[in-house]
């Protein structure tokens, strides 16, 4: 897919759609069929030329809808289809658009939406590491430092005292490795945000031996390695922090763009009336 600036930059006109995919049902394969027809006819009396139509129709016979509830974008030029992109949600309003413009908005709150990050979990001797990228590609992996010593005694004389020594030792080169790889992952996935969880004492000796890069480093109270410990409370957890970073994100997005419409010249307009009469792209 496209850039956005690679799409904006393309000739129009454009052909922008946006529509419920859903497979949901035993019938999912004919209404979709049927709502391709529809939006076929609507594109056509719109001006689209059969070559757009052809290039859309295909990308849809390409990629056959997943599984589940989900919204599907497409924008196409007389050359390609510029942008296919699915959607977490069907979108409230089917959007049928052929214009001098492409219709951005759908793909600019996906965007949004989809913040690159890593979390980790992480005890004294092992990390559990899990990465998101800006594409969406997942990887998890499991790191295992070394696991003795790693556990102090509580009383005794000078032997003991060594032994401590050797425990911390141990537990700040396994912190210090895991720092490594997750900063590694990070920088490999162009991570906003990494969020670390599980034993107190050793995600906070990690937060504390990772160079930030600008990203936000989170400590999460749930989530922890021990055996038949329940993901889904730290699955919830990441899930609030990343809706944080993500409305944050779009208030930015809404704010250059509300900065730019307060601007003589500026870079956004609003609605097809008179985004269609410039060179710029809609978002309304």
């Amino acid at each position: 897919m496209a850039e956005f600036r690679q799409i904006i930059e393309r000739d129009g006109p454009f052909a922008s759609i946006c529509f419920d995919s859903s497979h949901d049902t035993e019938d999912s394969a004919h209404q979709l069929e049927l709502r391709w027809r529809s939006i076929d006819a609507e594109l056509d009396g719109a001006g689209a030329s059969p070559r757009i139509r052809e290039l859309l129709e295909q990308a849809i016979a390409d990629r056959p809808a997943t599984e589940g509830k989900c919204g599907r974008l497409l924008i196409a030029d007389g050359n390609e289809v510029l942008a296919d992109q699915r959607l977490p949600n069907p979108p409230d309003t089917e959007v049928v658009r052929v214009s001098p413009l492409p219709y951005l908005l759908p793909l600019i709150e996906w965007e949004a939406q989809r913040v690159p990050h890593v979390v980790a979990v992480v005890d004294r001797v092992g990390s559990e590491l899990y990465s998101l990228d800006e594409h969406g590609a997942e990887l998890a992996k499991s790191l295992r430092g070394v696991d003795h010593p790693v556990h102090k005694v509580r009383h005794g004389g000078w032997s003991h005292r060594t032994l401590h020594k050797r425990v911390e030792e141990t537990t700040r080169r396994n912190i210090h490795e895991f720092a490594a790889e997750v900063t590694r992952l990070a920088d490999t996935v162009h991570a906003q945000i990494i969020v670390l969880a599980g034993e107190v004492e050793a995600r906070s000796s990690l937060h504390a031996a990772i160079e930030p890069h600008g990203r936000d480093i989170v400590e999460a109270e749930s989530g922890s390695r021990a055996p038949g410990s329940d993901p889904v409370a730290l699955d919830a957890e990441v899930h609030e922090i990343l809706d944080r970073v993500a409305d944050d994100r779009r208030a930015s997005v809404l704010a250059r763009f509300a900065a730019e419409l307060g601007r003589a010249g500026g870079l956004a307009v609003e609605g097809p009336p008179r985004s269609t009469s410039g060179d710029r792209a809609e978002t309304e």
